[in-house]
């Protein structure tokens, strides 16, 4: 899994960009001004986290559920991605690229890349604002929003304005 960018069995990678093909060569290029939903199936995040009870094998006991804790798995694969807890809030990778539809479409924003990192356990979405800025004679620093996520607890949702 170079880069960690989630490939799927059939090889297709879980990420979408325009304009120059990242540096691990993986992704779906997409048309400048593609739509959201075009956005969500090409960035492989047409898909959702679903939850279900922590079950376990207790041996002579049987099985036994682990209370106030969830697996949580995606919806297309069944994938296990997580175990947490129930009051856990799940924030669903349709719901990150969602999150642009209304900044590209009112503020003139573009959607430069977006997709899933460790077999969906992480996902991201970039747009750039279309404000710059040049730095001495020739070095154009352009300004992005970011908003990342993951369904492992291993971050919180941010959302971050730079300039790269």
């Amino acid at each position: 899994m170079v880069a960690a960018v989630t490939v799927r069995k059939n090889g297709k990678a879980e990420m979408a960009y325009v304009g120059e093909t990242p540096w691990h060569g993986l992704g779906n290029v997409l048309k400048p001004g593609a739509s959201i939903s075009t956005w969500i199936k090409e960035a492989g995040m047409d898909w959702s986290v679903e939850r279900t009870p922590v079950l376990f094998d207790s041996g002579r006991a049987g099985t036994k559920s682990w209370d106030d804790n969830h697996v949580l798995f995606r919806s297309d694969s069944r994938k296990p991605l997580a175990v947490v807890s129930d009051g856990y809030q799940i924030v669903q990778p349709g719901q990150v690229m969602e999150f642009f539809r209304e900044l590209c479409e009112t503020n003139k924003m573009t959607m430069e890349t977006a997709g899933t990192l460790f077999g969906g356990r992480r996902y991201w979405a970039l747009a750039r604002t279309g404000h710059q800025f040049t730095i001495g004679m020739k070095d154009i620093v352009k300004q992005y929003v970011l908003l990342a996520t993951s369904c492992d607890g291993s971050m919180a949702t941010i959302s971050s304005l730079g300039s790269w």
